[in-house]
């Protein structure tokens, strides 16, 4: 059962997904008879990360943090900024004892420098999927769906499960998040994703 979710914040990284993120996962809804998760905001380059937008956003946790996540989540970030070598090295070690990952838009081309795509569907937002296919022609990149799980059957038992890749035609990869949590708890948490977007009745 998903318990423990780690979401890295990236140099560069785009606002909007990471805080699609932190919507689904950090926020508590235990009073609504919801899943609390065991949430963690993680960065790999000090307690203050720049975004994309000329901000920054302070964690209070490092990599050392990602040992005991069930999923790790990988937000878009601006392609023109390099991540440090040893956050692939991360999440390559996370898969390898069973974590699962997920990102959003370009966050699909960390999980591509990590070699965590080679053999596997994947995507990520449509003016990008060729440049992701050109840099690891070992993936197999697609470019006409909103999102892709490449293991539907995921459970934290069973043998290491196939990376999340998402793509983002605007608002598109927002479903991923939620979907992720349906095997456990079917619809409720997607639910409560929507009604705190639009009132009862018009969800």
């Amino acid at each position: 059962m998903l318990r423990d979710v780690a979401v890295l914040a990236l140099q560069g990284a785009h606002a909007f997904e990471l805080g699609v993120f932190c919507e689904v996962f950090g926020i508590d809804r235990g009073d609504d008879a919801l899943p609390v998760y065991d949430f963690a905001l993680v960065s790999g380059t000090g307690d203050s990360v720049p975004m994309r937008h000329g901000f920054e956003v302070r964690t209070r946790h490092g990599l050392e943090r990602l040992a005991s996540a069930d999923l790790i989540c990988i937000p878009a970030y601006d392609l023109h900024v390099r991540q440090p070598d040893h956050l692939t090295e991360e999440l390559r070690a996370a898969v390898d004892r069973g974590a699962r990952v997920l990102s959003i838009c370009t966050g699909a081309f960390l999980l591509g420098e990590a070699g965590l795509l080679d053999g596997r569907r994947c995507t990520t937002h449509w003016r990008h999927t060729d440049e992701l296919a050109r840099r690891h022609p070992r993936a197999r990149v697609e470019s006409d769906v909103l999102y892709i799980d490449e293991d539907p059957s995921w459970r934290p038992s069973a043998a290491p499960p196939g990376p999340f890749a998402v793509g983002r035609p605007p608002f598109s990869g927002t479903p991923a998040p939620p979907h992720v949590t349906r095997p456990e708890r079917a619809n409720a948490v997607a639910t409560a994703a929507r009604l705190g977007r639009c009132p009862p009745g018009l969800s």
